[in-house]
């Protein structure tokens, strides 16, 4: 602390202004929570359970029956969609090699790299 706070905070104080900004912060977590009761609960569990209880009270419950018949749809059907190898390949070598990978895991460095390799669809 002596070296932020000593007359090197002139020549640097970008740092000393970190050094403020972090020990201005609380650690404050979450505050005492009434229930439904109206009592106020302040352990982690029933504050958990408050929360969880206001949250899931927003959503409605369906009955497990049939789903209403809404009639015909009012919009045309899609046309059927065509798939190339030149589309793919396309799509497969304009991967961004710097972003996270998709649900597959596979990493876009891969898959940009044997784009020719993986092309040929059967």
């Amino acid at each position: 602390m002596e070296e932020i706070v000593s007359e090197s905070h002139t020549k640097n104080p970008k740092r000393f202004w970190a050094y403020i900004k972090i020990k201005g912060q609380e650690m404050m977590g979450v505050a005492p929570l009434k229930n439904s009761d109206g009592f106020l609960r302040s352990d982690k569990e029933s504050k958990a359970s408050v929360l969880n209880h206001q949250f899931s009270s927003v959503f409605t419950r369906e009955s497990d029956g049939q789903l209403p018949d809404k009639g015909p749809s009012p919009y045309p059907t899609m046309p059927n969609i065509t798939v190339c190898e030149r589309g793919v390949q396309k799509l497969l070598q304009n991967l961004n090699c710097h972003k996270v990978s998709g649900p597959d895991e596979l990493p876009h460095q891969i898959l940009h790299t044997a784009a020719e390799e993986l092309l040929p669809i059967r």
